[in-house]
């Protein structure tokens, strides 16, 4: 169960053109929670895929660390950077979906996106609510 401690969402990113590299949003303060849960709202154009990473910070927001997915198999872990991503062609014109990340652990995170293949003129918003599972 997601318990949201602010009924009111973060504006991460006003709806806006993507780029092939990621552009990070605006910084939001997590305080004790450990989870948060974001809306996206992409308004796409031929692009083949859009990528979202979470960052999050333990420093006031002087560097960021990417989160981090872990498989195990056959006695090697292996640590890559976890992209959230979707495919363009799966998605209406205009789609909206939302996922939630936990465990979240900081004082803020930020949000980044991107978009890869044809011709970047899609718009990607982001909205977040911080909470605890």
């Amino acid at each position: 169960m997601f318990l949201p401690n602010k009924s009111t969402p973060h504006i991460v990113r006003a709806a806006a053109v993507t780029t092939t590299s990621y552009v990070a949003g605006t910084v939001v303060g997590i305080d004790e929670s450990n989870a948060i849960g974001i809306q996206v709202t992409i308004v796409k154009n031929n692009e083949t895929s859009f990528e979202f990473r979470v960052e999050s910070s333990i420093d006031g927001g002087l560097t960021y660390a990417e989160q981090i997915a872990i498989s195990s198999t056959g006695g090697t872990t292996t640590i890559t950077p976890n992209i959230y991503s979707v495919t363009g062609a799966s998605l209406a014109a205009t789609h909206s979906f939302t996922f939630i990340v936990t465990p979240i652990k900081g004082d803020t995170i930020r949000i980044s996106t991107k978009s890869t293949g044809g011709s970047p003129l899609g718009t990607v918003a982001i909205r977040c609510i911080t909470g605890w599972v």
